[in-house]
């Protein structure tokens, strides 16, 4: 039986000659941070940055290097996981030592995080940027939720409380460590509403144009791709034989959003037809994903709370939604 290469001869054989080709190194570096869900177009504005401004730069994520895990040694989800966490942290080294342009694709959760990191490519030599797609919050969670699933179905185990990140707070203190050279904010349909490369940071300024194009309208095609999507997420939970509690939360999230926000952009009369059935079957999905969490806190309860009938009472999911007019 063949013996299954180890994550060092994974990298030095597969993810480096990939990643990286054939390209040398650079006489002025650069690091670019790509900040943006998965659905929000941020390969489409990686594309576009790397054309534009770095072409030789390898891009990485830690999505795409867990495709390099070889089928042959049986791994679990997290072995998986752990590999491909290696693996970006080697590339980074990588690409410093060998003065290599570097984009890396991420949520970037932590701002102390990506300050140490950009700070070590500073005091390398290379310049910093940081790119930003403005999603609005509704198309951030749905991007959230459908990775959510997936690794539910996929048997990986996610803490929950790590998923919700304030993109704008995050933004302000990653400006405040001063380790980004250049900021640049692009709207979802890949325009460039922002972008400071002048010698004096602007990053309030960055700020302002994100929290702008956050809050514009999605669109009719974007919100009935939105809704859409919706839709197909809780079918799929539907599918899983054992659905996170926090996965179901944050459908019922979505859907509160999608009657109090997306549905009333569309350009459609409030006393349509067509209003009235969709607003019926997204509140009639939302209440049965309610039902759902109802039941799971019943099931959690002790035989002797059940009993207790002069028990505290566990109250019902709150509709977040207020009252209808």
């Amino acid at each position: 039986m063949t013996t299954p290469p180890t994550t060092n001869e994974v990298f030095e054989n597969l993810v480096v000659p990939v990643v990286f080709g054939e390209a040398g190194p650079s006489d002025e570096p650069t690091l670019t941070l790509m900040l943006g869900a998965l659905s929000s177009g941020r390969s489409r504005a990686t594309a576009r940055v790397r054309a534009q401004d770095t072409p030789d730069a390898a891009v990485v994520n830690a999505a795409d290097l867990r495709s390099f895990y070889p089928d042959s040694s049986r791994p679990t989800p997290d072995d998986i996981v752990s590999a491909a966490a290696e693996w970006l942290q080697r590339s980074l080294a990588h690409a410093r030592e060998q003065r290599r342009s570097l984009i890396v694709e991420g949520n970037f959760r932590s701002p102390a995080l990506v300050a140490g990191i950009a700070r070590l490519f500073q005091d390398a030599g290379f310049r910093t940027r940081l790119v930003a797609v403005a999603d609005r919050d509704a198309e951030t969670q749905m991007s959230a939720i459908s990775l959510r699933l997936e690794q539910a179905r996929a048997g990986l185990h996610v803490d929950p409380h790590t998923d919700a990140v304030d993109l704008v707070e995050w933004m302000r203190a990653v400006g405040a460590e001063g380790t980004i050279d250049r900021t640049t904010i692009l709207h979802r349909d890949g325009r460039v509403v922002f972008d400071d490369a002048a010698d004096e940071p602007g990053h309030d300024d960055a700020v302002a144009a994100f929290e702008a194009a956050r809050r514009e309208p999605l669109g009719t095609l974007r919100s009935t791709l939105w809704l859409s999507e919706l839709r197909h997420a809780s079918q799929f939970a539907r599918t899983l034989r054992d659905v996170p509690h926090d996965a179901t939360v944050a459908l019922i999230d979505l859907h509160e959003a999608a009657l109090d926000e997306v549905v009333p952009e569309l350009p459609i009369p409030v006393d349509s037809d067509a209003r009235r059935i969709q607003e019926e079957r997204l509140q009639a999905s939302l209440t049965e994903l309610r039902e759902l969490v109802s039941a799971e806190v019943r099931k959690s309860r002790t035989p002797e709370v059940q009993e207790d009938l002069t028990g505290p009472v566990v109250p019902p999911v709150p509709d977040r939604r207020g009252p209808s007019l």
